[in-house]
């Protein structure tokens, strides 16, 4: 991948992660399609330019709470 293909991932990223801006705001912006917006995103993930971290995370409730609702058919359910 080239310099700038990165420079632009990591500058849709910040729009979308840090600035807040909607897919909509940032293609409006950058005169790209949403669609591509939303690629490019997901690129931004697995290139590493962008990692997600969750706080207070705890995959074997999370993983309990899935268990529960297919077994008896819930909506959701809260751990």
């Amino acid at each position: 991948m080239d310099d700038n293909r990165r420079h632009l991932l990591a500058k849709v990223a910040y729009l979308y992660y840090i600035q807040g801006r909607t897919q909509s705001q940032i293609a409006t912006e950058l005169n790209i399609y949403r669609t591509t917006i939303s690629r490019m995103l997901q690129q931004a993930r697995q290139q590493h330019i962008v990692t997600i971290q969750i706080e207070d995370f705890n995959p074997q409730l999370f993983n309990l709470e899935e268990k529960l609702k297919q077994r008896f058919n819930l909506k959701n359910v809260i751990g």
